[in-house]
């Protein structure tokens, strides 16, 4: 085989190798855009649940600053209603005395 020949054949090789790499990129591209449909690629879908962990995150933190501030409320409420000390056996007597 004469050194021609044998670069003929590496260089049908290659192409067809190049052949099969820009058939798996197009694969590829077409993956990622949708085919004509971009709603349907990679990109945009990917795109939309990063969009939906950012909603996602966003309302568990509302939640717990919620309940937070529910637990607070409700805190503060038992300190203020809780009633006073009783009122002493003299303060009553002074009440008693005042009222006749």
């Amino acid at each position: 085989m004469s050194l021609n020949q044998e670069i003929g054949q590496q260089l049908a090789r290659v192409e067809g190798d190049l052949g099969a790499i820009k058939a798996t990129l197009a694969k590829l591209e077409k993956i990622l855009s949708g085919n004509g449909s971009p709603s349907m690629g990679l990109v945009v879908r990917f795109d939309r649940v990063e969009q939906a962990e950012k909603r996602r995150s966003r309302l568990a933190w509302i939640t717990v600053t919620a309940a937070v501030g529910a637990l607070v409320a409700a805190a503060v409420a038992a300190v203020v209603a809780r009633p006073g000390p009783a009122p002493s056996a003299a303060a009553n007597a002074a009440g008693q005395a005042s009222s006749h």
